[in-house]
């Protein structure tokens, strides 16, 4: 399933997503967070992770290759990696263009 997701890109992703629950892959080369209100409906999108937010992956006029469930807590954060924990599973989120301090 990870080559198959790997396939659709001409040159690598910047983004790597892992469940970690399953391993799950997903690759992207651009993301966004969602902010929901309390309703659950679009609030806002940000750049930064926070509680609350869902990880979107390759967004693209109102579509989207993988969007998780809101983040209950983010567990390790640095400049190329996010571990963060949803509402339903764990994620690894790297990033190749982040400079490496862990």
């Amino acid at each position: 399933m990870e080559k198959d997701n790997l396939k659709r890109f001409s040159k690598k992703p910047r983004y790597k997503l892992t469940r970690k629950d399953d391993g799950l892959v997903r690759y992207a080369n651009k993301i966004f967070w969602i902010e929901w209100n309390e309703d659950g409906i679009y609030k806002a999108s940000h750049d930064e992770p926070a509680v609350g937010r869902s990880i979107v992956l390759d967004p693209f006029f109102g579509s989207f290759t993988w969007m998780t469930s809101s983040t209950v807590e983010i567990i390790k954060k640095t400049p190329c990696r996010i571990l963060f924990k949803t509402k339903n599973s764990t994620y690894l989120l790297t990033d190749k263009h982040g400079k490496r301090e862990d």
